[in-house]
């Protein structure tokens, strides 16, 4: 059985939406673009000597881009991939709580407001998730104050005498508006999953910066 929508267990994905892998690709395309243009600054004196210096300067050259193309290689590959893995894993902590906000979103467009919008060990916006909380808190309260008031009214009715027209008149529109305050859940039913009750885990201090970021 798949789990329930607004669990956040289910962000295993590394790349959780396309919105991730374009984020990630665009930061890799600039890097490298960063790469170039440093790779231009400092080697472009030796491509001229190569091209355009003497003897000497072009053997120097020469050697000097032999020398690179056994070592410099390796180490691209190497930082490419540690740049991938690193933009991968900081993107996933700030993209992957927007997919669980959307989940919420859609629950409480569904009148679940029992979902909690509690995020993964090491997420970033952890300020925009407690305000989040704090909004599906103050609903639930409020709802649920009216729900509970909308029963006890329709239980005094009850008491009065049938057929009383006033009686009547309220007792419809209390239906009403029970009717539609049932369409809200401010508690949990049964059925939910059972990992919605483990505890937030919230990490409240960023643990790094891209690559990008440190050479900006």
């Amino acid at each position: 059985m798949r789990p329930p929508p607004w669990t956040a267990d289910r962000r295993r994905r590394f790349v959780v939406t396309s919105f991730q892998a374009t984020y990630v690709a665009t930061h890799l395309v600039w890097t490298g673009v960063l790469l170039l243009g440093f790779a231009a600054l400092v080697f472009g004196p030796t491509v001229y000597n190569l091209f355009s210096g003497g003897e000497r300067e072009q053997v120097r050259a020469a050697t000097i881009f032999l020398q690179l193309h056994t070592r410099l290689w390796p180490a691209l590959v190497a930082l490419a991939a540690a740049l991938t893995l690193l933009v991968l894993t900081q993107s996933h902590r700030v993209i992957g709580p927007l997919v669980r906000f959307k989940a919420v979103f859609e629950a409480v467009a569904r009148g679940e407001l029992w979902v909690p919008s509690r995020l993964r060990a090491g997420d970033y916006p952890t300020v925009e998730a407690e305000a989040l909380e704090a909004m599906l808190a103050s609903l639930r309260a409020r709802v649920g104050a009216a729900q509970a008031a909308a029963g006890r009214a329709a239980v005094l009715l009850d008491t009065l005498p049938a057929g009383a027209e006033p009686a009547d008149a309220l007792r419809a529109a209390i239906t009403e508006t029970r009717e539609a305050l049932a369409a809200y859940q401010v508690t949990r039913p049964p059925e939910a999953s059972v990992a919605d009750a483990t505890p937030v885990r919230r990490d409240r201090h960023p643990r790094g910066f891209t690559l990008v970021e440190v050479l900006l």
